[in-house]
């Protein structure tokens, strides 16, 4: 759980586990804590509000935005725990609120929900981040999250309090050009977003009005096309997190202090299985 409610398991490669396996990384308020099943292992300082992390392709390492402070903080990851890169951390924009890496590990992002932008970064071989051309890239007014597409160069962003969805088309190493008929009107207020692995679907968290759109994305132009109708989503869907296997999306709910279940339909559609107190 992160300190806006929002959540996501990080799961660690085989060669960097401290212990045995089904370890993962998890932001437990302030700071970051590295965890195995559920007991703490390694706590690190990660700034006042440390918001979504993200752990590179490899597993070698992992980046956390920090609210206050709008910046990147890198660690590398080894089998006694989490150590600070050199040059960390790194400014990127007004209040940092998600981070994306991208699939093939090259390069960073993040959605700076003060400044209205997105932070972009290229990643070395050491770890370090260097600005991209171009960046910060302008997008909707109060960018909360965004997700990056495993399969094809596409970036979608939750704009909570525009009401909308922004997309991009990255480059090769990393810049990015807004996509046509973009921003995207959805609903009250988009929060997280969320692919499906074959990167043909994308799933928006709305907190107002407690639901969970599907769309399917067009390879090619990268448009979105609703899918099927929105689900109930109880009470203040906050983050998303699709399952490795294609088949579940847990949906964290700040309201009611739970975790849904929803099965992925072959056509995008979601049909919610339950929820449990977290």
């Amino acid at each position: 759980w992160l300190p806006t409610g929002r959540m996501k398991a990080l799961n660690l490669p085989a060669e960097t586990r401290p212990v045995m396996p089904e370890e993962s990384l998890a932001v437990d308020g302030v700071p970051l804590v590295l965890r195995y099943r559920g007991e703490k292992m390694h706590r690190i300082d990660t700034g006042m509000m440390p918001a979504m992390p993200g752990i590179t392709p490899d597993g070698t390492r992992l980046y956390t935005a920090d609210w206050d402070a709008g910046a990147v903080h890198g660690y590398s990851i080894g089998v006694s725990g989490l150590t600070e890169l050199v040059g960390s951390p790194w400014a990127t924009g007004t209040n940092p609120n998600g981070l994306a890496i991208d699939p093939n590990g090259g390069a960073l992002w993040t959605a700076n929900y003060g400044g209205g932008s997105l932070g972009g970064f290229s990643i070395d071989g050491a770890g370090a981040l260097s600005g991209l051309i171009g960046s910060p890239f302008s997008s909707v007014g109060t960018p909360n999250s965004l997700a990056v597409s495993p399969r094809v160069p596409f970036i979608y962003v939750a704009g909570s309090d525009d009401g909308g969805v922004d997309g991009f088309r990255r480059s090769a190493t990393g810049e990015l050009t807004q996509l046509a008929g973009f921003p995207l009107a959805d609903g009250d207020y988009p929060i997280d977003v969320e692919f499906t692995v074959d990167g043909r679907f994308l799933f928006v968290a709305d907190n107002a009005s407690n639901e969970i759109v599907s769309y399917s994305i067009d390879q090619s132009s990268g448009a979105l096309t609703p899918v099927g109708s929105p689900v109930a989503a109880s009470s203040g869907p906050t983050g998303l997190s699709a399952t490795a296997d294609g088949k579940w999306l847990i949906v964290s709910l700040g309201g009611s202090q739970e975790a849904g279940s929803y099965e992925i339909n072959n056509d995008g559609t979601l049909t919610h299985i339950g929820n449990v107190a977290v």
